[in-house]
């Protein structure tokens, strides 16, 4: 009787657990207009602002080689390193990266969490445009592309020497 009582205790446990990390992973895929609660016409000093008032600390790149942007980097929002890319001419957001890493050993704990994150985008966006899986690639075995009216989202997962799990927004022309 006891062991039963833990057991559906445990059962509870898990199963708020799974819905509080799918809750999460589906605030990936509610905005529609730009990045969680960012949108592709914020400025550069919107974002900052955003950024503080949620308390969320990031560090800040002028990167002024080929290619010049601004990039704030945050380095662990829910798990996932997030760089935030601004045009330097008019410091319009216009790239959001997030990447999660995963050593070699946790490669079960990877697989899930790339399940949970294409389930969580599948059930908002529907079907990708494009999905491609070849587990017997040398470095990306998975990519997955939503293309929305303002975002074009994609999802990869690489092994090399570790595992990556990315998920890339962009803004449409």
């Amino acid at each position: 009787m006891i062991v039963r009582g833990m057991f559906k205790n445990l059962f509870l446990m898990y199963l708020c657990l799974f819905f509080l990390l799918f809750s999460n992973l589906s605030s990936f895929a509610q905005n529609r207009e730009g990045w969680e609660f960012l949108s592709w016409d914020m400025k550069m000093r919107q974002v900052q602002d955003s950024l503080t008032e949620r308390k969320i600390f990031y560090t800040y790149d002028l990167n002024e080689g080929k290619g010049t942007y601004i990039k704030f980097k945050i380095a662990d929002y829910e798990a996932y390193e997030v760089n935030l890319f601004f045009h330097t001419e008019n410091q319009l957001l216009y790239q959001v990266n997030t990447k999660r890493k995963f050593s070699l050993k946790e490669n079960q704990e990877a697989e899930i969490e790339l399940e949970r994150v294409v389930s969580a985008l599948r059930e908002a966006w529907g079907a990708p445009i494009k999905e491609t899986m070849d587990k017997t690639a040398p470095f990306c075995q998975y990519e997955i592309v939503w293309e929305l009216e303002k975002n074009l989202v994609s999802v990869t997962y690489c092994k090399t020497s570790s595992i990556s799990l990315t998920i890339n927004y962009n803004k449409r022309s």
